[in-house]
């Protein structure tokens, strides 16, 4: 019985990525048309989580022929799609904040108002100068990294059930830039500029005794990064 088991497996069809990848741009866009013309069961959130699936798959992107390539893309509306040097699949926040408009919540309109500030043209963060096709430097002491992460933690108390995970990351993604293993664009004063802001504005967040610590050592640590070159 174990050996017709084992036999009967290996007839089984195996999807290949190709296969599987248009498969999920195909339910995705199924998604999208449901709800572009008016379904209500299908929350916009629902439809960004089911193209979402597909950003963690770049090297089954990268293997995707010619034509299912340009299958794919044409599938996957709203989102923007590129394997050359950078591989990616990510929401255009303007599609969706448009879409939004027309159709969605009051959480829909918010977060991808949300998402406009924070990736506009869907990859590069609004705090990040892109240095080379993959790497970038982080803005500091504009105050940008601070207001933004005050505009989702507003997001979270408005919305607390609304697009917890995105919102989640994003907040995650700007602590990230208040750690000793910074790459600065600018000098020593902007990165100290932005660290004090911060902790100013948040005294009481999660992390603000930890970027506090760091603003001690940034006045005369020589190890961080500043004027950084990433790459």
């Amino acid at each position: 019985m174990k050996l017709l088991k084992i036999a009967v497996l290996f007839l089984l069809p195996v999807a290949c990525p190709a296969q599987s990848m248009l498969a999920l741009a195909t339910r995705y866009n199924a998604s999208l048309r449901e709800f572009e013309r008016g379904h209500q069961t299908i929350p916009l959130e629902r439809v960004l989580r089911k193209g979402k699936i597909l950003s963690d798959k770049t090297d089954d992107l990268e293997k995707l022929s010619a034509a299912d390539y340009a299958t794919f893309k044409k599938r996957m509306r709203g989102f923007v799609i590129n394997r050359e040097e950078i591989v990616f699949t990510e929401p255009d926040a303007n599609f969706f904040y448009r879409l939004a408009l027309r159709r969605g919540t009051a959480a829909d309109k918010s977060f991808f108002r949300l998402l406009r500030e924070f990736k506009p043209y869907g990859v590069w963060p609004t705090h990040v100068e892109q240095q080379t096709d993959v790497t970038g430097c982080t803005s500091y002491g504009n105050g940008r990294l601070t207001r933004l992460y005050g505009h989702a933690l507003n997001f979270r108390r408005s919305f607390p059930r609304s697009y917890a995970s995105f919102v989640n990351q994003e907040i995650r993604d700007i602590r990230e830039q208040f750690d000793p293993n910074l790459c600065a664009c600018g000098g020593r004063e902007s990165v100290i500029r932005e660290f004090t802001l911060f902790v100013k504005t948040y005294p009481k967040e999660k992390k603000t005794s930890q970027i506090r610590a760091t603003l001690r050592r940034l006045k005369y640590d020589k190890g961080f990064r500043f004027n950084c070159h990433s790459g």
